[in-house]
Parts: structure tokens; C-alpha cells; sequence
């Protein structure tokens, strides 16, 4: 019964704890990274039962590992975040830097443009500012930069809003 013990059995999970606390993880330093592992081994270990037949080195493992991984998490979610919050679509373009890459050509019909604005009415506030840069000609990365998200949210909303469109002209015709 003394092999139980939470010394002996963190003993033998100290290998692992030092290999996973040799990964870089902003923020934190190895001993951080330690500390945080020591911990999690202790939750495990209360939950450990010896009378399973796995080692506790062998349990401890995977939930270690996920561990690790949630610290990974935790500190990149932080640098996601954005700096700064839209109040309208007005405050985009106080700062007159951003230029679009293209324009919207003269001669396609502002019944076009009404027709779209008016399908996209009922569309979230990010979705509608989505859609209004994107048909005056600014790139996936300038409006990214405006709405302060990622070039990858403005592909995925820009298929929620082309997905719109087209039953809203299925609707119609």
C-alpha cells in the first residue's frame, strides 16, 4: 500500500512531466509548465485505482498530455482576441488608410445593390458589413483587418451570406 502513495507514484511520472514541459508554450516558463503538470497528476491520482491493472504512469498519460494541450490553447486564444470592438459600419471608414483593392464597376445597376441589400436585411450586423465591403471591392484580408477577425471568418461568413443569397433567390423566382 505504500507504493500508493501520491510521492511514489509522482515519481514515477516525472519523466513524462519533464518531456511535456519541454515544449514552448508563450507566457510560461518550464517550472510553470511543471507546476501546472504536478497538479493535473495530482486530480489524477484521486481518481487513480490501483486495483484497475494499468500503471499509474500508463493512466496518467493521456490526461498529462491534454493538459499540455489546454495550456496551449489558453495561451493562443489570448493573442485572438480582438483589440478593439465595431461599434457601426460608419466607424470603418473614419480611418480613410484603407483603400479598396478594387471598386465596384460603374455600370452594374444599383437595383442590383438594393435587391442585395435588402435580401441581406435580415442577416447578423458582421454579416451585413461583410457583405457591403465585400461588393465595394475590399479583399478578404482588408476586411479581416476592419472587423478585426481572421481571413478564415470572413470566408466562412462569406458563405453563410452567399448561402442567403441564393435562397432568397430560389424564394423569388
Amino acid at each position: 500500500m505504500e507504493n500508493n502513495t501520491f510521492e511514489n507514484q509522482l515519481k514515477t511520472v516525472e519523466p513524462i512531466i519533464y518531456k511535456l514541459s519541454c515544449t514552448d508554450i508563450p507566457g510560461m516558463d518550464r517550472e510553470d509548465i511543471q507546476q501546472e503538470l504536478r497538479i493535473e497528476a495530482w486530480c489524477v491520482w484521486k481518481t487513480y485505482d490501483a486495483n484497475n491493472g494499468a500503471k499509474f504512469a500508463t493512466y496518467a498519460y493521456p490526461m498529462l498530455k491534454r493538459r499540455t494541450i489546454d495550456l496551449h490553447r489558453r495561451s493562443s486564444c489570448k493573442k485572438r482576441m480582438p483589440t478593439e470592438k465595431i461599434l457601426s459600419l460608419e466607424s470603418l471608414f473614419d480611418d480613410k488608410s484603407y483603400e479598396p483593392s478594387r471598386t465596384v464597376e460603374e455600370n452594374e445597376s444599383s437595383e442590383m445593390t438594393e435587391l442585395i441589400k435588402n435580401a441581406c436585411s435580415d442577416l447578423p450586423e458582421l454579416d451585413q458589413n461583410i457583405a457591403w465591403l465585400l461588393m465595394s471591392g475590399y479583399n478578404h484580408n482588408e476586411i479581416a483587418k476592419m472587423c478585426h477577425v481572421s481571413h478564415v471568418t470572413v470566408s466562412r461568413h462569406k458563405a453563410i451570406i452567399k448561402n442567403h443569397l441564393l435562397q432568397a433567390m430560389a424564394r423569388n423566382v
